[in-house]
């Protein structure tokens, strides 16, 4: 009988100022130590590297692997967005983490085998099926990006993350829930991969209602509460046998905060043709964006805290004394041109450079910015959408394959998407999770320039990393309610 594995990755979380970052919450219990059986996990510490591993030289970042990961995530960014904006009928506001459903796919992706791992792998690497819903491959000849190079971009990714307490903070936290079944054996080395490269803690639980309990929680504290349930009793029945979760935490506040005086009333033209009166947010950027289809701004959070000596050369970069590295992250807006349109910009001049391009041939000029306060949540469903790009054999359970995981039959089931983001005169605060459950079988600027760019209609935006020069959450403001 097809048995069911439950996989569910809790993805990329953005807390603003008001979000203090919530501690790792231990989810495996004493009962689950002496219960653990013959899975192979512990059952409350992450998996450590492996003796042979830590007896090599340190991995050194492979320049070439990176670059071609990058350009891979920003493809994958890019079309995954596309397809979940065009197989939405609600034109209200949208938000997802394509970050975030990678490195799921990833981790999702190390336990498959034939097929099934060529289709993930495939995807990861850029490829669309290019005769459902004009899916093209990126590339002029087909090279995929190995599954090797994505491990090793993640475990260096990982590392060059920001700690806990530090200003901004960037976390991501991974774990596995393997869920006790006698008829059920898990491969080692599926753990162990998750454990070296994605830094991901293993568990051992029996199902029950105090195992979802925990994972809930285990989710919670690491999104600072914003996201406290990813699973429900719903979720789970006797032939579940795992749970994957990411979480990513991004705390950060802007640059330059937005005093009282800066925000005032005005219309929003939303979506639908009616008019919202909302709060906005005035700002002078140095940063303008015209692709020659869109107009907009980058708006910059506060780099990492300096240890050089307060009273140095940047001291202007803040309000106090406290110094701030060069910013990391930035909050790019893009408002199509009025004869355009929202929805004809996205199908027709979207894709995956349409950011960094922006950003990379960004005019140092001034920009009165008007930006609208906002806050929204969004849930997908995105096992059609991610079909639609070329992943089928995964959801098919007469042709799926993770052998590397298991030696048990199971297939992709569901992929639920949830986001909530939240942008005020301190910061931005936004939060991701996704949930995969299978069942077996800058400078300064020209001051000749002005530019003014109200948000004041539909737009497209991005919390953008920019050192790694790829989009955590691709969003659309349609709606002011």
């Amino acid at each position: 009988m097809k048995r069911k594995l439950a996989v569910i990755l809790c993805a990329m979380i953005v807390g603003g100022v008001f979000a203090a970052l919530g501690g790792c919450k231990t989810a495996a219990s004493d009962e689950a130590q002496k219960e653990s059986g013959e899975n192979p996990m512990t059952s409350d510490e992450p998996i450590s590297k492996s003796e042979k591993e830590k007896e090599e030289p340190p991995r050194t970042p492979d320049s070439a692997g990176s670059s071609d990961v990058r350009e891979a995530v920003n493809s994958f960014s890019a079309q995954l967005f596309k397809t979940r904006y065009e197989s939405d009928n609600d034109k209200g506001n949208k938000l997802i983490s394509p970050f975030s459903v990678y490195t799921a796919l990833s981790m999702l992706d190390n336990g498959a085998g034939g097929e099934t791992e060529k289709e993930i792998t495939d995807v990861l690497s850029g490829y669309f099926d290019p005769y459902v819903n004009g899916g093209v491959a990126c590339y002029g000849e087909y090279k995929p990006v190995s599954l090797s190079a994505i491990n090793s971009y993640f475990d260096e990714y990982l590392s060059g993350l920001y700690d806990e307490g530090v200003e901004p903070s960037m976390m991501m936290s991974d774990s596995i829930w393997a869920i006790r079944n006698g008829e059920v054996r898990f491969k080692e080395n599926y753990f162990e991969i998750c454990g070296n490269y994605y830094k991901a803690e293993l568990f051992s639980e029996p199902l029950n209602n105090r195992t979802v309990d925990k994972i809930n929680a285990w989710t919670s504290g690491k999104t600072s509460n914003m996201i406290p349930k990813i699973i429900d009793g719903s979720s789970v029945n006797k032939d579940m046998t795992a749970v994957l979760l990411n979480a990513v935490a991004f705390n950060g506040k802007w640059e330059k905060e937005y005093p009282s005086d800066a925000v005032s009333e005005r219309e929003f033209n939303n979506y639908d043709g009616s008019k919202s009166t909302v709060k906005f947010m005035r700002s002078q950027e140095a940063n303008y964006l015209n692709d020659g289809h869109a107009v907009g701004f980058v708006k910059f959070y506060k780099g990492k805290k300096s240890d050089e000596d307060p009273g140095g050369a940047d001291a202007s970069r803040s309000s106090s004394n406290v110094q701030y590295d060069k910013p990391r992250y930035a909050f790019a807006a893009l408002l199509p041109n009025e004869d355009i349109g929202i929805d004809e910009y996205i199908k027709t001049y979207f894709g995956s450079e349409t950011f960094s391009n922006a950003l990379n041939n960004a005019e140092n000029s001034k920009v009165n910015a008007y930006l609208p306060k906002f806050k929204f949540d969004c849930s997908y469903e995105l096992k059609d959408d991610l079909y639609k790009i070329g992943i089928r054999k995964a959801f098919d359970p007469l042709q799926a394959n993770f052998e590397k995981m298991t030696d048990s039959n199971f297939f992709v089931n569901e992929v639920v998407h949830k986001t909530y983001i939240e942008v005020d005169e301190k910061g931005t605060k936004a939060a991701a999770a996704t949930s995969v459950i299978t069942r077996f079988v800058t400078s300064a600027y020209d001051p000749r320039k002005t530019y003014t760019v109200v948000l004041d209609r539909p737009f497209l935006f991005t919390i953008y990393d920019l050192e790694e020069k790829i989009p955590i959450f691709i969003g659309t403001v349609m709606t002011e309610n």
